[in-house]
């Protein structure tokens, strides 16, 4: 892939369809302009506000907690983490890092830290313990200082890695009971509402308000969990919450 986007990245500049970087080495400004933005829009809320605060703050963290969830059985199910009763273990180690790295990363200025579905590329090659996250996370200081070859690499040279991240991806696939309707339906729905809906949040969303519903159908409520129910619920008001908020 890294050869694949350094190639396509090269072809672009030199036929002139992408801008060639204009240096090799920079030191990156430090972004005062946003550092700590997210305390000066704090300071902004009052009475009048208030409600529409909130609204906001609970749709992003629908948003955001519902990404991370689909994003982390699907790149621990490519690793091999996720076990036979569909479970990542030690998910809450994982969420909590990531709400912790949103949470900073929000203070800091920079767009949301959380986990990225690219991951599965590293996982492909091996990389399937914390080690591999440090290592990334010390190259990514590095490439700070290379930030002019970076930021000219066009997005036409990164795209076709992400078709190949999701044919990784779909592995996954093949464990889903595809001769049980009630475990089908709700599967595809999910898979076909992600990229529809412009989110890993919007297909699971989706997904996991049907699955209850298919079952109750077939008369197999006994195979519900009672958390399943209230996940619904709190999907089917996520929907009810943006629709009024939005529409």
């Amino acid at each position: 892939m890294l050869w694949g986007i350094g190639g396509t990245a090269i072809l672009g500049w030199v036929f002139g369809v992408a801008q060639a970087p204009t240096g090799i080495v920079a030191m990156p400004a430090f972004p005062s302009n946003l550092f700590g933005q997210a305390f000066v829009g704090l300071g902004g809320i009052n009475g009048s506000n208030i409600v529409d605060f909130l609204a906001v703050l609970l749709v992003f963290l629908f948003v955001d907690m519902f990404d991370t969830i689909g994003t982390l059985m699907g790149v621990g199910t490519q690793a091999g983490y996720v076990d036979d009763r569909g479970e990542l273990p030690r998910a809450n180690r994982a969420l909590s890092a990531d709400a912790i790295a949103t949470t900073a990363g929000a203070i800091m200025g920079t767009s949301t830290v959380t986990t990225f579905a690219e991951s599965a590329a590293g996982v492909s090659e091996g990389g399937r313990t914390g080690l591999t996250a440090v290592v990334a996370a010390i190259m990514f200081v590095v490439a700070l200082l290379f930030v002019p070859i970076f930021e000219a690499v066009p997005a036409f040279a990164t795209a076709p890695a992400l078709l190949i991240v999701g044919v990784l991806m779909m592995s996954a696939v093949s464990s889903i009971r595809w001769g049980d309707l009630t475990e089908a339906i709700p599967a595809f729905v999910t898979m076909f509402f992600i990229p529809l809906g412009f989110s890993i949040a919007a297909g699971l969303s989706a997904g996991m308000i049907l699955y209850p519903f298919t079952k109750l159908a077939a008369g197999r409520t006994r195979e519900i969990p009672v958390v399943t129910w209230v996940l619904a619920a709190v999907f089917i008001f996520r929907f009810a919450f943006e629709a009024l908020r939005f529409g």
